[in-house]
């Protein structure tokens, strides 16, 4: 029993371990700091909120469940689809309200959109889900960054479209329960992006991240 549970625990901490997150503090002065922020952030918030939807719903039985390599699977694949739509959610709202009021071009920020997206999926390329959809959650980053979306800014949750809901669909809960969760599960991670947005409006310097951009070579 006792090698079970230290099993199942280390198990977990290295589940949990897989995707990287960080609280730094410093400024965000600098497209690296702006993608480091999204990327980190969008982490967190996707291993906190599932693994508390996850555990909530099965109770006593989610340790058990770890020994089940169905379970561990369908937990990875979970966990890779709803970072996948948080990093889209925070990559989106991070530039906007990054270079707001600057002299950046709506092209530069699209350039540093698709730079913050794929450092993210480098940093927590599973070898498995990441390589299969790339090009598909690409394709879905594109179609988001046209019409007015940069004028999109502030403190509301215009941009946090996609996690709500793939945090719903991928979960691995069965949709007989899950038709229940819908609107708990969905505001709960609404509610902790808040404080990530909190967190980021203290932190950002758009003018100073216009500059720096301007003066790299990534914007050429």
């Amino acid at each position: 029993m006792f090698a079970f549970l230290k099993n199942s625990t280390e198990f977990m901490r290295e589940f949990a371990g897989r995707l990287v997150s960080g609280r730094d503090s410093g400024a965000l002065a600098d497209a690296a700091s702006l993608c480091y922020f999204a990327r980190t952030r969008a982490a967190y918030v996707t291993q906190k909120k599932l693994y508390e939807y996850v555990k909530a719903r099965m109770g006593t039985s989610y340790p058990r469940n770890f020994e089940n390599d169905d379970f561990i699977a369908s937990m990875n694949i979970a966990k890779m689809h709803v970072f996948a739509a948080g990093l889209a959610d925070m990559t989106m709202f991070a530039v906007a309200n990054g270079t707001d009021r600057t002299s950046l071009s709506d092209d530069d920020r699209a350039v540093i959109a698709r730079q913050c997206y794929v450092a993210g999926l480098d940093e927590n390329d599973d070898g498995n889900v990441v390589p299969e959809h790339r090009d598909e959650w690409m394709a879905a980053l594109d179609d988001r960054m046209g019409g007015a979306v940069w004028r999109v800014t502030g403190a509301d949750e215009h941009h946090f479209t996609q996690s709500p809901k793939a945090l719903v669909k991928w979960a691995p809960i069965t949709d007989s329960l899950k038709k229940y969760d819908v609107d708990i599960v969905e505001n709960s991670i609404r509610f902790a992006w808040q404080e990530v947005r909190s967190d980021f409006f203290k932190r950002v310097d758009p003018q100073a991240i216009a500059a720096s951009w301007l003066n790299s070579g990534d914007n050429r």
